[in-house]
This record gives C-alpha cells, structure tokens and sequence, in this order.
C-alpha cells in the first residue's frame, strides 16, 4: 500500500533519476574507496600481507557484526534522513583518511568508515522500495546494474590515472566529494516517513535478529549450500585482494598497475553477466554454483603458478594473472 501510495506521487522522470545518480555517485565513491584501502598501505606504506588482512577486517567487521541488527531497525526509522546523515558521516571521514598519517590511525578511519557504510547502503535500499514503484523496478535496476558494472571498471582506472597528478592518499578526496554530492541529492529527495513508535522499535529489534537465525535452519539444502559457497569465495578474496596489492609492491610495481588489475576483475563481471545471459538460458541455478566454483579455484591456482614459475618476467605474469582473475567473478 505504501509502494503504491508512492508511485502515484512520484513519477518514474521525478524521483527515479535523481535516486540513482544518488547511488551511481555512492558507488563511484565505494569502489575508489575500495581501490585506495589496499593502495595506500601497499604502495605509500609498503604494509605487509599481515597489515593489509588487518586493513581488510576493519573495513568489513562492522558489517558483519551490525548488520543483521541495522536491517531491523532502518525499516522502523526515516530512512531519508538516516541516509543523508550517513552519507556525510562517509564524506567527513573519507576527507580525514585523505590526510591522516600513519598506518594504526588509518585503520581505525577504516573501521569507521566501514560503519557508516553499514547504515548506509541498507538505508538507500530500502529508499528505492520506497520510492520506486513496483512496476518501475526492473527497468530502474536494470539500468542502475549497467551504471554499476561502468563503474566497476571504469572506476580503478581513473583513480590509478589520478596518481599521475596527485598524491595517492589525495586520491579519498574525490570519494569525498562524491559523496557529499549524493548527501545533498538525497537531502533533496522528497520527504517519505513511515510512522512506527519507539517503543515498537525497541521490541521488537531483538525479534526480529533471532527470528533470522533460526530461518537459517529452514532454508532449502541447495540455498543453504549456495550460502555457504558463497561466504567462502568471499573469504578468499578477502585474503587474496590485500596479498594481490602487497605482492605488486613488492616487486616495485605502482598503483596504475594494481587499478588495472582491479578493472580486469570488473570487466570479468561484465563479461561473466554475458555469458549467463546468452549462453546460460537452459542451465540450472546449481549447474551456474558448480562451473562457477569451478572456475574461481582455477583461476586462483592459476595466479598462483604464474606468480611462481613467470617470477623472471613478471610483466607478462601480472598481464596473464589479471586476464585470468576476472573470471574469479563469474
């Protein structure tokens, strides 16, 4: 009912087009962060694998530990609001990593910036249910998905070009202000409040959070594999990633090479969505879980040998290594 309340007000050409480059500006902003996180360290730094792991847990712990809890309480909460607040929170952080000086205290921006995320992109998820009409919505995610696979690759590119004229730590500051810029686009947005009492609120956060565990139990086998698949790629590319950069630094590569690397994982996402598309028509969700499984171990072991036995000409192994990782994605 609400949904349907929405869409009568606010049509596709008022509010859709300002919501997405809302969010394309969001996702801009994530992916240079995601780049400079590893960059910094590795290259301006020159952190260890160790460090780098460190550098990755901060910005993923507070995901992990917070967002079961976030998702239950930004339903009952002016989600508007919440992400517009959010969204500055991000900017004022990303411009102090900008300037910040010295490992520990990078970290610790980290792990805040890691928990703003965790209010904010559950907080624009909900804004689109909200806004965007039910008949509107695949034509809105089909076009937010191209946007966000142009940036995905697009994206490292122009932060590793950027290191030609600036300095690389220098680099937060265009994730800043593309943050700010979606801050004040949301700002903007028309107002949309869900009425729910605080008191409901406290009642039933907890509810809610164990009522999703014990969901887990009721899952179908295949579902519940496919999670379990799913955390454990996740979990290896969490260690893979910051390895990938401090390996590249070790060998005294510079941070254009570590963004294209970065836009070739991008373009196997791309090109992995294709193949699905074209090729995948009749196949199973299970036979997609099994080549994919499939292809992502051999492309990690294929790094890996590269990365050994092409250790004298390395810049044949760091073109190869980045053509077969993007298939990592797939």
């Amino acid at each position: 009912m609400i949904q349907e309340t929405c869409h009568k007000v606010f049509s596709w050409r008022g509010i859709a087009p300002r919501l997405m480059a809302a969010q394309v500006l969001a996702g801009f902003s994530q992916w240079i962060d995601l780049f400079l996180i590893f960059s910094v360290p590795a290259f301006l730094w020159k952190s260890t694998p160790g460090q780098m792991a460190v550098v990755a847990s901060c910005f993923g712990l507070p995901g992990l530990f917070l967002g079961p809890f976030i998702g239950a309480i930004l339903d009952r909460l002016d989600v508007r609001r919440v992400a517009c607040i959010w969204a500055l929170v991000r900017t004022a952080l990303t411009a102090c990593i900008a300037f910040v000086d010295g490992f520990e205290y990078f970290s610790a921006l980290v792990i805040f910036k890691g928990l703003a995320n965790v209010f904010y992109w559950p907080a624009t998820s909900i804004l689109t249910q909200q806004y965007i009409g039910p008949a509107e919505r695949i034509n809105y995610f089909s076009a937010l998905s191209v946007f966000d696979q142009i940036t995905k690759i697009v994206t490292p590119m122009i932060a590793g070009g950027a290191t030609l004229f600036i300095e690389l730590q220098l680099v937060f500051l265009m994730s800043a202000i593309m943050t700010l810029a979606s801050s004040v686009i949301i700002f903007l947005l028309p107002k949309f409040k869900l009425h729910c009492r605080d008191e409901e609120l406290s009642e039933n956060v907890l509810k809610f959070f164990l009522e999703g565990f014990r969901l887990v139990k009721k899952l179908p086998p295949d579902l519940l594999l496919s999670i379990i698949i799913g955390v454990g790629m996740s979990v290896s590319l969490a260690i893979y990633d910051p390895h990938v950069a401090a390996y590249l630094s070790f060998l005294k590569f510079d941070p254009k090479t570590f963004s294209i690397l970065v836009s070739f994982t991008a373009a196997g996402a791309v090109c992995g969505a294709l193949c699905i598309r074209f090729f995948g028509r009749d196949c199973s969700s299970i036979r997609f879980i099994q080549v994919g499984v499939a292809i992502f171990f051999l492309a990690i072991l294929s790094v890996a040998i590269i990365a050994v036995c092409l250790s004298g000409n390395i810049n044949v192994a760091v073109f190869f290594s980045a053509v077969v990782y993007w298939w990592n994605w797939l």
